[in-house]
């Protein structure tokens, strides 16, 4: 499958999209699945970079990051 960058509020998302068969049972990829070019990327990059199976975690990713924003704006306001 292909990657995929999503702009969203200004920030960027790239995904690492891959086949759901490639899943085990217990969450995790099998062996191969995951390039090591990939997990340096996910260890080292500073950015926004997901390794998913669908639309849904996509969509997850951008949630999570839109609640931990909404957090930081109400602690920040605090301090205004």
């Amino acid at each position: 499958m292909d990657d995929i960058l999503v702009g969203y509020k200004g920030k960027n998302f790239q995904f690492e999209i891959k086949d759901p068969k490639t899943l085990k049972k217990d969450g995790n990829f099998k062996a191969g699945t995951i390039k090591p070019s990939q997990v340096e990327l996910k260890k080292n990059w500073k950015g926004h970079y997901s390794i998913v199976t669908t639309f849904e975690q996509i969509l997850e990713d951008i949630k999570q990051w839109l609640m931990n924003l909404s957090i930081w704006e109400n602690f920040a306001q605090q301090w205004d």
